[in-house]
């Protein structure tokens, strides 16, 4: 008996583990492993549910649900509901996958027209509104999964890979080409790239905080007294911009160079301003900043932008 328990436990948090994996797949998430492999291992003991009697309550659907939307919560950060219920979508899509599998394994491995003859001699004894249900739940997920990958698939073809160079620091993220974008330095003339403050924190002065803050609130006294304290440091350049309902100054800075990774081509540049931009982007989006619309369509420019295809 307890060899048996053994591999029961073995073989569901195997599965368990791989469902979560291709979970973390479809999404396309950053997801910690360790998370997953807790997670696998908490969802196999669920199994054991069923050699107690007084237990099997557990096995109703309103506590499958449950369960289920706590083993995704275990596995994946928490950002906002809307991600949360598509992890949730791609774990059981995740589930019906390896069921589906699993019965097909099944059927060419045995006499599949023995199984087929009697599963047809049953068909009689078998509830119609189950196959109604099964059928329209499938199409239902179906097309919610056609439509998520193909949204899915039109944002990553607009989102490049960025590397910041600056002061012997990198900083990776990713960016959004955005065509409503077209941000410059009057004085310089070079385009603007915007990227959330919370990421360029990892690399910039804790006192550009305070001055961000200072711009939003037109403190103008305050805005020159951290300048001069931040002059030693990183050479900040003040940028008018203009949006719906709003105007103002982003500070921004130069670094020393920038690739970006954009539909199987590199590109280096080292003409671009980085926009400090005092909020964040929702982050089920995955990405951080927003590229000028014409750094990757616009050419070469004062012949310091190099490709490589």
């Amino acid at each position: 008996m307890y060899i048996i328990l053994e591999y029961l436990l073995l073989e569901n948090f195997i599965i368990n583990y791989l469902i979560l994996k291709l979970t973390k797949i479809l999404n396309q998430i950053d997801g910690s492993n360790l998370r997953i492999l807790l997670a696998a291992f908490v969802s196999s003991f669920y199994s054991l549910v069923f050699f107690y009697p007084k237990l099997t309550i557990l096995t109703k659907i309103p506590f499958k649900i449950l369960f289920s939307i706590l083993i995704v919560r275990l596995s994946f950060k928490y950002l906002n509901i809307r991600s949360f219920l598509r992890l949730l979508m791609s774990f059981y899509i995740g589930s019906f996958i390896f069921a589906g599998a699993t019965m097909g394994v099944f059927f060419f491995k045995n006499n599949g027209f023995k199984i087929l003859d009697k599963a047809l001699k049953s068909i009689n004894n078998f509830p119609v509104k189950y196959l109604v249900i099964g059928v329209g739940f499938s199409s239902l997920i179906a097309i919610l999964v056609f439509k998520y990958f193909n949204i899915h698939k039109m944002k990553n073809s607009f989102i490049a890979e960025v590397e910041l160079f600056y002061e012997n620091k990198r900083l990776d993220f990713k960016a959004l080409m955005d065509t409503g974008n077209s941000l410059i330095d009057p004085i310089s003339k070079k385009k603007v790239m915007i990227v959330e403050y919370e990421k360029l924190s990892e690399i910039l002065p804790a006192e550009t905080k305070d001055l961000i803050l200072a711009a939003d609130h037109n403190d103008y006294l305050e805005i020159e007294q951290i300048l001069d304290g931040l002059k030693d440091y990183i050479k900040l350049i003040p940028i008018p911009f203009k949006s719906v309902g709003k105007s103002g100054i982003m500070f921004g800075f130069k670094p020393d160079s920038i690739i970006i990774k954009y539909m199987n081509k590199v590109l280096i540049r080292q003409d671009i301003i980085i926009g400090i931009y005092n909020n964040t982007f929702p982050k089920d989006l995955g990405y951080n900043g927003l590229l000028h619309y014409e750094i990757i369509d616009g050419g070469v420019e004062n012949e310091i932008c190099k490709i490589q295809a």
